[in-house]
């Protein structure tokens, strides 16, 4: 994964070079820098403006259009990896023959073995209804223990603040 990730970073610096394959929409042309300019910058200052234009405003339409796409090196699998709305990291998300669709690290799909990401990758497959048929076959309860789980490795990760300390070490007085 963070192979893929450095290849995308090269990817989006070639296209602000205007070097790569990859092109900007007439929009964001003002964007792009020269070869020149761009290496007369410091490598902070680089990083800065990398950053800055990951960040850029795109309105819905754009953000949404490329939210699934076909998963690298997947091994002949139906494989997709899915924009995640509250990770930084794509969702890798595979079909398989039977209709089961796996959401690999969602704590929704661990729990129900459904969400947003399974269901939108067996509808880009056109596999919704062997989905629903294979979770009608596979009825089982949810499974809370590894929804609290990940709530609660999310949160051991977390390093407390000299505030949060201070705070109880006054509690134990």
């Amino acid at each position: 994964m963070a192979q893929l990730i450095r290849h995308q970073k090269e990817d989006i610096r070639g296209t602000l070079l205007n070097s790569s394959p990859y092109k900007l929409t007439q929009v964001y042309t003002n964007l792009q820098w020269t070869q020149e300019k761009w290496f007369s910058m410091t490598p902070e200052q680089r990083e800065a403006y990398e950053n800055a234009f990951d960040k850029k405003y795109l309105n819905e339409k754009e953000t949404g259009y490329n939210a699934i796409v076909p998963a690298p090196g997947s091994n002949g699998m139906v494989a997709f990896m899915v924009e995640s709305k509250t990770s930084e990291q794509p969702h890798y998300v595979y079909s398989e023959k039977n209709g089961k669709v796996t959401c690999e690290n969602c704590p929704r799909w661990s729990s129900a073995k459904l969400c947003k990401h399974s269901v939108a990758v067996a509808e880009k497959v056109q596999n919704f209804g062997k989905y629903l048929d294979w979770l009608r076959c596979h009825n089982t309860p949810h499974n809370q223990t590894t929804l609290v789980t990940f709530i609660l490795a999310k949160a051991l990760e977390r390093k407390e603040t000299r505030q949060q300390q201070a705070n109880e070490s006054v509690d134990k007085v």
